[in-house]
């Protein structure tokens, strides 16, 4: 390719957008900046200037650039949609929404444009409007396939699965191994409480997208297991894992030497409540088993539907020395109350309720699921309760300054694994924890569990129920809208002064 005059800048332009077709986007800059150099009102170069730093990485250098081309040039919806790309990749989304508005209002009619604007809004949480821009997007483009797709997450987030799962076949009619699509749809038909055809769905999934086992032997599909070697390993995370295990003494009970592969903060206590099942948190090298099976591929391989839930509770126990340690403790709380915190009448029992009010930040979702302590203080004007922390991680500092009257005490630099909180949590009248794998143990425990839930909340706790068929003493008390947590405190706070008065501690 000849190089062009340096002192031409259309030419500067020109070969500047043949090196952009091929990915060279270093020297393409080079010679758009030449363009500039030469003729500083060239709108196209500002243009392309931004297309190849957006490429290279230098996003924020790229917004500049658009900004310089609209300066000389206010309406130019080409500028306008690559700006409103380039923010929302910033997930600068409020001014993204304003250029790809601006864009439309010239009448661009471009999907992309739409498809842009209805990120931006279902980055912010405004889905309605977000499933109207991808609409409209669908109406220019029917088969865009990523407008597609994304219009199903928005009605699976809005509780719509049947449109959402109807989407998604669309996606898949259209692109039949689309494996984000294939993992979405498995979580509509869970969400839904199609376990059946969802548990399926994920076995099929994890097959054919999962990350490949290390493991030699071959995956267990249902064969007969007497006198056969069998490891179940754990492929999520600790919630999964408590939630789950339930299944592992049902393979046993078909004959199998059963061993679970878990992470090391749960041997101790899967150890003491899987009597008969070997708990592992690696495996040596010479270990050799006759089968292999993913924890959550169990379920389907049992038949499990919303009638057939194994549900027996509890189904995990923790040390009763431990339990009876914790219990003394929590009994002599009041005497034990950190100085300076409002004493409750000693003449009164006092209900003891361990409190977890954030997950781990690094999870999907997590910004729609945790909370601040200080959101919990409707339940502070609560007569006769006593706070036990169990929330561990970053936001455990909050602990140190609980909102005015809630009591909170906070043991948690003594709970080294999940058997030490599980014994913790066996000395308490009831735990409230907003979705987190405490939830799990107090549940899988046969303790009381509130838990706080966000709109679009996991699929395991299905749509509009207040219980859990996996958890018979769980009780769900849901958003009613997005990000309305106000009316979820207001209703927590009048059951617990219910359930204060009505369990009355000895």
């Amino acid at each position: 390719m000849p190089a062009p005059a340096a002192d031409d800048a259309a030419a500067l332009i020109n070969h500047g957008v043949q090196l952009a077709y091929q990915q060279r986007f270093d020297e393409a800059l080079a010679c758009f900046d030449g363009a500039i150099a030469l003729q500083p009102g060239l709108i196209e170069a500002f243009l392309n200037r931004g297309i190849a730093l957006f490429y290279l990485g230098r996003v924020d250098d790229a917004v500049t650039s658009y900004d310089h081309a609209l300066a000389l040039e206010p309406d130019w919806p080409e500028a306008l949609n690559q700006r409103a790309a380039a923010l929302a990749r910033l997930q600068r989304f409020e001014p993204a929404l304003e250029s790809a508005d601006r864009a439309i209002a010239l009448g661009s009619g471009s999907a992309e444009v739409c498809e842009a604007i209805g990120l931006a809004l279902y980055r912010l949480d405004r889905f309605d409007q977000a499933l109207a821009c991808y609409d409209r997007a669908l109406t220019l483009e029917p088969e865009r396939v990523d407008a597609l797709r994304s219009r199903g997450v928005i009605l699976d987030t809005l509780g719509r699965c049947d449109e959402a799962l109807a989407g998604y076949d669309r996606v898949l009619a259209l692109e039949p191994d689309h494996a984000q699509t294939q993992w979405n749809r498995t979580r509509v038909l869970l969400r839904a409480g199609d376990l059946a055809r969802g548990f399926e769905a994920y076995r099929r999934c994890l097959r054919r997208y999962g990350e490949p086992s290390a493991l030699a032997c071959p995956e267990w599909q249902g064969e007969p297991l007497a006198g056969k070697r069998l490891v179940i390993f754990s492929e999520h995370g600790y919630g999964d894992t408590l939630q789950f295990v339930r299944y592992a003494p049902m393979a046993a009970a078909l004959g199998a030497h059963v061993t679970v592969l878990v992470r090391p903060a749960l041997t101790r206590l899967l150890r003491a409540s899987l009597p008969g099942i070997e708990v592992v948190d690696s495996l040596p090298g010479a270990a050799a088993f006759d089968y292999q099976v993913a924890l959550l591929c169990l379920p389907a391989l049992f038949g499990t539907t919303l009638n057939s839930i194994p549900a027996a509770i509890p189904y995990l126990h923790a040390d009763q020395a431990a339990t009876r340690s914790w219990t003394r403790r929590l009994a002599a709380l009041p005497d034990l109350m950190q100085p300076g915190l409002a004493r409750p009448d000693l003449t009164q029992p006092v209900l003891k309720v361990g409190l977890v009010w954030a997950g781990n930040k690094e999870r999907a979702n997590d910004a729609h699921r945790s909370l601040r302590l200080d959101q919990f203080a409707a339940l502070a004007r609560v007569a006769g309760v006593q706070f036990v922390s169990l929330q561990l991680g970053e936001p455990a500092a909050q602990a140190k300054t609980p909102p005015a009257g809630l009591d909170l005490v906070d043991w948690t630099g003594e709970l080294g694994d999940y058997a030490d909180t599980a014994a913790l949590v066996s000395g308490l009248d009831l735990v409230i924890s907003v979705c987190t794998s405490v939830a799990h143990l107090a549940g899988a425990l046969g303790k009381p569990v509130w838990i706080p839930l966000h709109y679009d909340s996991c699929w395991r706790w299905l749509l509009g129920r207040e219980d859990s068929p996996w958890y018979p003493t769980a009780r769900l008390f849901r958003q009613p809208a997005f990000g309305a947590w106000e009316p979820v405190m207001a209703q927590l706070a009048a059951a617990l002064s219910t359930f204060a008065s009505k369990n009355v501690p000895d």
